[in-house]
């Protein structure tokens, strides 16, 4: 009977570990929109700014702007080529998510509130 459940929980758990193809890995690059925030009394307008994700088998580097993050990832494979990548920022709780279209090679940033969405194309 252990020998059965231990077996069905290796099952599961290597179900849930996907892995990036590697023609998929690489630099994604775009620019994050200008947007506005609004502090109280004032609107403040944010400049758009450039944005840069490298991503290899072990962690991923996210460049917005002057800002430079390398942390590691976690995968879900919606379909064939298609991702949904979560990455922890540091010093927060927060979470980075991308979806990670192969075949188009495009990746979406679903951005943090306020920040709008942006699309990010593969470098060649």
């Amino acid at each position: 009977m252990k020998a059965i459940v231990l077996s069905y929980l290796l099952m599961t758990s290597f179900g849930l570990m996907a892995q990036i193809k590697r023609k998929d890995l690489g630099r994604y690059e775009g620019t994050v929109p200008a947007y506005k925030i609004n502090i109280g009394q004032e609107l403040l307008t944010v400049q758009a700014s450039p944005i840069s994700v490298d991503l290899n088998k072990e962690n991923i580097l996210l460049k917005i702007g002057s800002r430079e993050y390398t942390s590691t990832y976690q995968v879900k494979k919606l379909e064939r080529r298609r991702y949904e990548i979560l990455v922890r920022v540091p010093y927060s709780d927060l979470k980075e998510s991308f979806s990670l279209n192969g075949k188009r090679k495009e990746m979406i940033r679903k951005g943090i509130f306020p920040q709008p969405d942006c699309k990010l194309k593969k470098g060649l």
